[in-house]
């Protein structure tokens, strides 16, 4: 069994001790005889926005990573974002949405919001499959795109949800 909170109003230590109690109170015989483990996470909210998350749904196009590249422009010149982080930004954003179409060969939702130091990409495609950062080799004309990726975001991970999976994309500003 599985429980999410998501409160930012409620501290995780009470979190895990109101979880504990129910599931003492609850199975209180099984709880003698047998060993209970809680594990919480807690996920600091670094990526509360200032500013409403941005969304495009782009085709499974060959024009779609250029239209993602000015999308991500669009939105951060808006936001003050200095230059150099936006082609950072535009540049993950092209590996990830192309990364997206050669693989997962579906239509992709890229979404990037603001918080006071942080930019953070979103492209959520219909594939379960996740992507791994490869060595490519030197006269590859492919493979480097998450290697890219690696290298200028702050962080960068995968959810996978029953629709596919989210790559995601910070940079601190």
């Amino acid at each position: 069994s599985i429980a999410r909170t998501s409160s930012p109003s409620i501290a995780p230590e009470a979190t895990v001790t109101a979880l504990y109690q129910a599931l003492e109170a609850r199975h209180a015989r099984v709880a003698r005889r047998d060993d209970t483990a809680i594990l919480a996470l807690h996920r600091p909210a670094t990526t509360v926005s200032s500013h409403p998350r941005s969304v495009i749904e782009l085709p499974a196009l060959a024009s779609s990573p250029r239209r993602a590249r000015q999308f991500v422009r669009d939105i951060l010149e808006r936001l003050d974002v200095p230059a150099r982080m936006i082609d950072d930004a535009e540049l993950i954003a092209t590996e990830l949405v192309t990364n997206s179409l050669v693989h997962a060969r579906s239509e992709v939702t890229v979404s990037i919001e603001r918080a006071s130091r942080l930019i953070r990409l979103r492209v959520e495609d219909h594939s379960p499959v996740r992507p791994v950062v490869r060595n490519a080799a030197p006269d590859a004309a492919t493979g480097r795109g998450l290697f890219i990726v690696e290298q200028l975001a702050t962080q960068w991970g995968v959810d996978l949800n029953r629709d596919g999976k989210t790559v995601w994309a910070e940079l601190e500003l």
